[in-house]
């Protein structure tokens, strides 16, 4: 009897051993199996000490081996937990990284950050498909145990979370190629600013040293036909690239669309009035020469009276 109890001691000792190697799916497997054991034990009805004594001995075997796999389930938890905070340790040294180097998170750099974090946060080392992958392993290991439910709970935690980073990544791909777009538009209208700062500095310095008529007026005209109305011509064309790009992309139906559209209409607008103010200027230019010049002179030409009035033409 000693030798049998030594002997059953020493296949539990290696059993053991075993499981501290075996994979997951094996312990599983293990657990399986002596679960099956112990319900055909318990069916033979055997009321013997030997049969109480060997469902007791399986009893004991399944005991612990599902102890085991609670624990190895708990270490591999414990690492797509710990790629989890790896993940957001990334993202916080990402938003760190912004603020430091006073990036606009809105701007094409800012939004390329992001995208690229995005990307890391799913397909990365500790990325969402990583963790995904480890617990679905670890559901199909828990099949009947008590920890089953709670594991697949996790495992639809993060599936939905992938769904939300392919949403996200989405959404900032087409805000990405949206600033890109705004870009040269933006560029043209900071220049635009600094060109009326220019215009005003321009007015200002003008009256200081008292200069006024037509030699004050000339120089600021000149500014802007050839400073300012180019570059509005450039913010316009920039507009109308961005808005083109908007409608292939959105449609017409969307409020991007719709915002990309007035701005264009705008910069028609601001281009128009600096074009009707120069227009404007150039005509009274004109009629102040035609007074000057008018009227002149007058004379006879094969019985029909002429005069050098430039707005008048021929005959008086």
């Amino acid at each position: 009897m000693a030798a049998a109890n030594k002997a059953w001691a020493n296949s539990v000792m290696s059993f053991l051993q075993g499981l501290t190697s075996a994979t997951l799916g094996g312990i599983a497997n293990t657990v399986a199996g002596l679960q099956n054991q112990v319900v055909a034990l318990t069916m033979k009805a055997d009321t013997s000490e030997a049969g109480q004594n060997l469902i007791a001995r399986v009893s004991a075997l399944l005991e612990a081996t599902e102890f085991a796999l609670g624990e190895r389930l708990g270490r591999v938890q414990d690492r797509i937990n710990q790629m989890a905070e790896a993940t957001s340790l990334q993202r916080g040294r990402l938003d760190r990284f912004l603020q430091i180097r006073e990036i606009d998170p809105s701007s094409p750099r800012g939004l390329a950050q992001e995208l690229m974090q995005l990307r890391r946060e799913n397909t990365g080392r500790f990325g969402l498909r990583s963790q995904i992958k480890s617990q679905r392993g670890l559901v199909r290991a828990a099949a009947g145990t008590p920890e089953e439910q709670q594991l697949q709970d996790r495992l639809d935690e993060l599936v939905q979370q992938a769904v939300d980073n392919a949403l996200q990544r989405t959404l900032t791909r087409r805000a990405l190629a949206r600033a890109r777009d705004l870009k040269p538009f933006n560029m043209a209208s900071e220049t635009g600013a600094r060109q009326q700062f220019e215009l005003q500095r321009m007015t200002l310095n003008q009256q200081l040293r008292g200069v006024t008529g037509d030699a004050g007026q000339t120089q600021l005209d000149a500014f802007m036909k050839n400073t300012m109305l180019p570059n509005l011509k450039a913010q316009e064309r920039a507009a109308n690239r961005a808005m083109v790009r908007e409608k292939h992309r959105t449609g017409t139906d969307s409020q991007t669309y719709i915002e990309a559209r007035r701005r264009w209409e705008q910069a028609v607008l601001d281009r128009l009035g600096l074009q009707v103010q120069l227009a404007e200027k150039n005509n009274d230019d004109t009629n102040k020469i035609a007074r000057v010049l008018g009227g002149q002179l007058s004379f006879d030409f094969m019985g029909q009276g002429f005069t050098d009035t430039i707005n008048s033409g021929v005959g008086v």
